[in-house]
């Protein structure tokens, strides 16, 4: 008798899982759960740029929003809080829509710009950098970049996460002169 009431608590137990199993599958795939096999989308939310200030180690705001002087920004002035020839950028993405959160992707950052050698055209310079970013659990990912030797050319930047077609395009109008 001990043996049947054992193999009816066994079988209880099976059932009781087999239900919390079919439970689960059935929130699993439906968007309450978000663990369907889609992973979120994600796109490019943001670039900064800011200015790095060799004399007190200091960053401007961010150049995209209209308060920096961006003349002679490699001399120390009175407009401006130092002198610059080193920028950090920063590419912000974030993971949007129904989904599991992302595996890790990657931001690549082009720059083209000159610099300045004594000419009036400056030289070429191309910057290019791939980083890894990792969505956290806030959705975002900031990735920075720093480009050196900057100061009187205008740099075009070019931000997208590797694997996608959209690409961000920013200007910085840099510029030098009396």
């Amino acid at each position: 008798m001990a043996i049947s009431c054992e193999r009816i608590k066994t079988g209880r137990v099976l059932m009781m899982i087999a239900m919390l199993a079919c439970v689960y599958s059935a929130f699993a795939t439906t968007d309450y759960g978000q663990m369907s096999g889609r992973s979120q989308k994600v796109r490019i939310a943001n670039v900064t740029a800011k200015l790095f200030y060799d004399t007190d180690g200091k960053f401007s705001d961010d150049v995209f929003s209209g308060k920096v002087n961006l003349w002679n920004t490699v001399l120390e002035g009175s407009s401006r809080d130092g002198s610059s020839s080193a920028m950090l950028i920063v590419v912000e993405i974030e993971a949007y829509g129904d989904g599991n959160p992302p595996k890790q992707k990657q931001v690549e950052l082009t720059a083209k710009y000159r610099i300045a050698n004594g000419t009036l055209q400056g030289r070429a310079a191309n910057f290019h950098k791939i980083v890894p970013a990792d969505i956290r659990t806030n959705g975002k990912s900031f990735s920075g970049f720093w480009i050196y030797e900057t100061g009187c050319y205008p740099l075009e930047l070019k931000a997208r996460i590797v694997g996608q077609k959209n690409v961000l395009t920013k200007k910085i109008n840099l510029g030098c002169g009396e």
